[in-house]
């Protein structure tokens, strides 16, 4: 059964999580994403590192929301949006 308040939509969307200006972004690929959250994948160390909450900078479109981590395995994570994100570079339903 879906919990998600809200569909998502597959996309590739190269993003970096930001924790502190003096840290090293961690590059990921956003993999789906809503209104409300999205699905994050990384291929590289240093998701284990990343906080519950952090910055999201979503290369294409520069928006960078602060979002909330959800639920996290060994190489993916959910979060949810804490701020608003205006611009996806993508067309979401609802």
């Amino acid at each position: 059964m879906e919990k998600r308040s809200a569909p998502r939509v597959s996309t590739f969307m190269r993003a970096r999580a930001i924790c502190r200006p003096d840290d090293s972004p961690v590059e990921c690929l956003i993999t789906d994403i809503s209104k409300t959250g999205a699905r994050l994948q990384f291929s590289e160390p240093g998701m284990e590192t990343l906080p519950d909450q952090f910055d999201l900078l979503m290369v294409k479109t520069g928006e960078r929301p602060m979002v909330r981590v959800a639920w996290r395995n060994t190489d993916e994570m959910g979060v949810a949006f804490e701020t608003s994100v205006e611009d996806y570079g993508t067309d979401l339903p609802g």
